[in-house]
């Protein structure tokens, strides 16, 4: 599997459009490594450029949970492609979900796994499946916990959940982020990144 970031690629072969809460740039540089990490090498998720309006008539990166899933919308009624919303914990904890589904489709199913919140969703006659994947953790609410759990595992370094502090980290250990994903044990990205996974691996079979 592969993420492919603004790319005019072949709609066929899009299992899923990746729309982004907030931090468009680090749930990528997340993504794309993890994507390798499975199987069907011909599977495409797509995380349409900030700009890119051809799937959903605006621009669809770090535009907060409810836009979100307004683009969401968008994208189900006019292309039927499942959809995965990736958003920081911190922007959902007083969220009722299930809710702002209602307000741009109709809800067959819902359910919470984790941090993710998965939905049979009805756009018009079309349905499909949406998945709102929470990163952060409850050391800290968003991205920065995840990369932080993962550096711990990987490099066994206590980094702080703080950008600047990962950065550091990062630059004296000469890896990027993307390296320790593609070396790490399946066990330490679970821990990691388990929410992602799990929605990766519904694509997977």
């Amino acid at each position: 599997m592969r993420l492919v970031v603004g790319e005019v690629i072949d709609r066929e072969k899009v299992v899923a459009v990746v729309i982004v809460g907030d931090g468009k740039y680090d749930v990528e540089y997340v993504l794309k490594p993890l994507a390798v990490r499975f199987n069907g090498h011909d599977k495409i998720l797509l995380l349409p450029q900030i700009r890119l309006k051809e799937f959903a008539g605006k621009p669809i990166g770090g535009i907060g949970l409810k836009k979100a899933v307004e683009a969401a919308s968008t994208v189900i009624g006019k292309f039927r492609k499942d959809v995965i919303i990736v958003v920081d914990l911190e922007h959902v904890q007083n969220e009722d979900i299930k809710q702002i589904l209602k307000e741009f489709f109709e809800v067959e199913k819902f359910n919470i796994v984790g941090k993710v919140f998965e939905a049979r969703v009805r756009r018009g006659p079309y349905e499909a499946n949406l998945f709102i994947v929470c990163m952060g953790c409850s050391e800290k609410p968003n991205i920065e916990c995840n990369e932080a759990i993962l550096i711990r595992g990987v490099l066994n370094v206590n980094v702080k959940a703080d950008k600047k502090a990962i950065r550091k980290v990062l630059k004296d250990h000469g890896f990027r982020l993307s390296d320790l994903i593609i070396k790490a044990e399946m066990r330490i990205l679970n821990t990691a990144f388990g929410n992602a996974i799990y929605v990766l691996n519904r694509f997977d079979s």
